[in-house]
């Protein structure tokens, strides 16, 4: 449906998402969180397990601060290989 049509942007927007979709709208900057260190950890976690719904993603990318995701993501990984050390060398020495 375009404008000429009668319709609106909206409703052409809503029906190309369906029906009763919702349409998202950006987040004035005035009503945005302030990026904050446990949500930037939240977002790495869900990361290493590789699920996260789409508009909960879009909302991270929204709210968190990209050094905070860098030293999260780096200290993630630093845990997980030493992790695997220490369970490694606890298999191998049994």
């Amino acid at each position: 449906m375009s404008v000429a049509q009668g319709g609106s942007k909206q409703a052409g927007t809503a029906a190309r998402q369906g029906a009763g979709a919702p349409v998202s709208e950006p987040v004035p900057a005035s009503h945005r969180a302030a990026p904050s260190f446990g949500r930037s950890l939240k977002t790495v976690a869900w990361s290493f397990l590789g699920i996260r719904k789409g508009a909960e993603f879009q909302q991270d990318l929204a709210r968190v601060n990209p050094m905070h995701i860098i030293l999260v993501g780096f200290v993630a990984v630093l845990m997980l290989v030493v992790g695997l050390m220490v369970l490694v060398n606890w298999v191998v020495a049994k």
